[in-house]
This record gives C-alpha cells, sequence and structure tokens, in this order.
C-alpha cells in the first residue's frame, strides 16, 4: 500500500505514498513480496511449477501524485498550467517502474486524488485536493495489460454507473478508506 499519505501528518518517510518518491525501492518492495509468495507457496506446495508460479500477480495501491506540504501541493497548481500533464507523466514513469520489474504487477488500485505527506490529517487528504478521475481512466487505457482500481469519492451506485466504462474496476468512498469496500468491475 502506497497510499496513505501520512501518520498523523507526520510525514511518512519510508512507507504509505512516500514510496511514490521512490520508483525503484517500490519496484524492489514488490518483487520481495512476489518473491515471498512464491517461495512460500512452494514451500508448502511441492505441485507448484514454475508455470504457476508466473501466474501469480502483485498488486500495488498509491495515489495519483504526491506533494510533501499543503503548499508544496498549491505551489505547484501556481507554477505551472500544466500541472495535471507533470503529474500524470510522474504516475506513468512510476508504474511503469513497478510493471516492468520482476513483481508480476497485475493491479493497481489508485486513489485519484494527490497524497499531502504533511502537514494535512489523512482524514482531510480523503477531501482535498480535489478528486481526478481522468488520470484513472488514462492509466487504465496506458496500461491495458493490468487491472486498474478507481479509489475514492464513490458514495453509491449511482457514482458507479456515472464513472464505469468497458473495463474499469470502480471501488469505495472516501468515508472508508479500509479493503472493506465495494467493488464492480463492468
Amino acid at each position: 500500500n502506497c497510499g496513505g499519505p501520512s501518520i498523523e501528518s507526520g510525514g511518512a518517510k519510508s512507507y504509505g505514498a512516500s514510496l511514490m518518491k521512490e520508483p525503484d525501492l517500490t519496484a524492489r518492495l514488490l518483487e520481495a513480496i512476489r518473491t515471498g509468495i512464491v517461495h512460500g507457496s512452494t514451500a508448502t506446495c511441492t505441485s507448484m511449477d514454475a508455470a504457476s508460479s508466473d501466474s501469480i500477480g502483485v498488486s500495488l495501491k498509491c495515489r495519483i501524485g504526491v506533494y510533501d506540504t499543503p503548499e508544496d501541493m498549491l505551489a505547484a497548481a501556481v507554477s505551472r498550467s500544466d500541472d495535471a500533464m507533470f503529474a500524470y507523466e510522474k504516475l506513468h514513469q512510476y508504474i511503469t517502474r513497478a510493471e516492468q520489474s520482476d513483481a508480476g504487477l497485475s493491479h493497481v488500485i489508485l486513489h485519484a486524488r494527490p497524497a499531502v505527506l504533511s502537514g494535512m490529517s489523512p482524514t482531510k487528504n480523503r477531501q482535498i485536493p480535489a478528486l481526478n478521475y481522468e488520470i484513472v481512466h488514462q492509466i487504465s487505457r496506458d496500461f491495458p495489460g493490468l487491472d486498474v482500481t478507481l479509489n475514492g469519492g464513490i458514495q453509491g451506485l449511482h457514482d458507479l454507473r456515472k464513472l464505469s466504462d468497458d473495463r474499469f474496476v470502480i471501488s469505495g468512498s472516501d468515508d472508508d478508506d479500509d479493503d472493506q469496500r465495494q467493488q464492480r468491475k463492468t
């Protein structure tokens, strides 16, 4: 989970959303998770062959971007008229790095707003900045080999119907940030 913005707004340095600033470290962690799953499976199940272990995928949950402070977020919005494109390119590079690793990345869960690592409570960061569903949609188009789940802002079925398209998984609401979210694949 590379999506948690902070621990009591203290600015996590080596876990949660701060890992989005470290694509190589994230890729190595995903590889280690997959290796642990494969070796754990082979230790208890002698019939697992190479083809079976190749089919084991890993998921990555992250935000669509990351800022150190609310001031950084505001400065980026003011200084770059193309901030959305800049944020998208950074996210694309991050996911590309994870996908090109040996982690077996098969699923990306994207919280549709950037994380702010410090100076804002996690609760507040589930409300600010604004959601950007288009970035999530673009990732789903640019990475056709990955399942992409949109996370954030879904309050009910009416929101699902408005946001659904032919290959999108949509889950969760801002008020319910745990893994027990309603999911639907269309």
